[in-house]
């Protein structure tokens, strides 16, 4: 047992696979450092021609299929499946677009507004019953706050991510904080904090900046962000 004047929940997310048949049998994991060098290794070991598939297009997914291009170069060739009308949902369509650009420069395909609907050991199906034939499939569709059980119950939204208010508190307690993928942070009325790494580290500086207030009497700061 363990007393604390401040307790700061940051234990990130697990993947979440929506319950789709296979995805977390067949599906490479892309959430830690040991997942890249895992899925660094299997490349470099073929020898073949490699086809991914990396099944979500947001700022991991994204980003993972330039990273791979730019370092494999034609060693590979990778579609990115976007179960959502475009890839990066929410992000500044200039932005997007120049990164569409950049991708289909560098032969990588995108599917949007088409969901995996089952993933096999060489394959994924997708919703409108196409085949995609793969080497090798990266899961980056989702994540979930990894599981904490605390005494008494904490508020959490249901992706299992702990509701926090504009300074990060965990609801109900004035000296618990929670950050990063694990917190729910209100970025508005309708939006919640998007689960990327500038964030965490933006809104970590905010608490620690808090609670060196809080000790010196002085009121705490509202977290605000905006994405760069």
């Amino acid at each position: 047992e363990y007393n604390f004047d401040y307790v700061i929940i940051a234990l990130g997310a697990s993947n979440a696979f929506f319950g789709i048949k296979g995805a977390q049998k067949y599906f490479l994991s892309f959430l830690f450092l040991n997942d890249a060098l895992v899925l660094q290794n299997k490349i470099r070991d073929m020898n073949e021609d490699i086809n991914i598939i990396i099944c979500g297009g947001g700022a991991t997914g994204v980003s993972l299929a330039g990273a791979l291009c730019e370092t494999f170069k034609e060693k590979i060739k990778i579609t990115i499946v976007e179960a959502q009308s475009d890839i990066l949902p929410e992000w500044n369509p200039k932005l997007v677009s120049s990164i569409k650009n950049f991708l289909k420069q560098n032969n990588v395909e995108i599917i949007t507004n088409n969901p995996i609907k089952e993933v096999r050991q060489s394959s994924v199906l997708l919703n409108d019953n196409r085949i995609l034939e793969n080497t090798l499939s990266i899961w980056t569709a989702g994540i979930k706050g990894q599981e904490i059980h605390t005494i008494p119950e904490i508020e959490k939204t249901k992706s299992n991510r702990i509701k926090v208010n504009n300074f990060s508190q965990v609801e109900g307690f004035s000296n618990a904080f929670a950050l990063g993928d694990i917190s729910a942070f209100p970025i508005d009325s309708l939006h919640l904090s998007p689960q990327l790494a500038q964030f965490a580290v933006r809104q970590a500086m905010n608490v620690a900046k808090n609670i060196i207030r809080r000790e010196k009497g002085k009121e705490m700061v509202r977290f605000h962000f905006e994405q760069h």
